[in-house]
């Protein structure tokens, strides 16, 4: 009997543990394949089987859009989910929500700055700076908006500084 309780105790510390047990798997962005592997097209049980639970999940535009954000705030990193398909990739270097990401970076270096990215990829597809008003995270600073379709990359600077890079590019075009 008591073998059976120390046994049954083992069994259940192990399972709890495993439970709680969250992924460390290190975070690896590149630009031709996204964040482990993870783009547009990507399922919503890979991006849960590779990243973990989020640590909030925003479904404000469910209910009209079929959208939903996983925010993992600590990793510096929110994916957006649409038709249980990932749709963008978004890794935070500036936000008052997310911690910077830290995650290794194939492409960080060459584009900490308006001209390094220009630098890297070219003659954008979309370009615009705007001041930002009395709304947002960053009132009345200069928002840059940079944009490829190819290779489906996107860059936000705030006032000069790297805010966020988008990564929208489809699994398929991967292959």
């Amino acid at each position: 009997m008591k073998n059976s309780i120390i046994l049954l105790s083992v069994l259940l510390t192990a399972l709890g543990c495993a439970s709680t047990k969250k992924l460390s798997t290190p975070l690896d962005f590149n630009s031709e394949t996204g964040l482990n592997n993870i783009m547009r097209g990507t399922t919503e049980e890979t991006i849960l089987r590779t990243l973990g639970e989020p640590e909030f999940i925003d479904r404000e535009w469910e209910q009209t859009e079929n959208l939903k954000y996983y925010n993992y705030y600590s990793k510096g990193v929110q994916i957006s989910v649409k038709d249980k398909k990932a749709l963008c990739v978004f890794l935070f270097y500036k936000s008052k929500k997310f911690k910077k990401y830290s995650g290794s970076n194939n492409i960080f270096p060459l584009v900490r700055t308006i001209e390094g990215v220009k630098s890297t990829f070219g003659e954008p597809d979309y370009f615009s700076q705007s001041t930002n008003k009395e709304y947002g995270e960053f009132p009345r600073q200069e928002e840059t908006y940079i944009s490829y379709e190819q290779p489906g990359i996107s860059f936000t600077f705030w006032n000069g500084e790297l805010g966020d890079i988008r990564f929208t590019k489809n699994q398929e075009d991967s292959l």
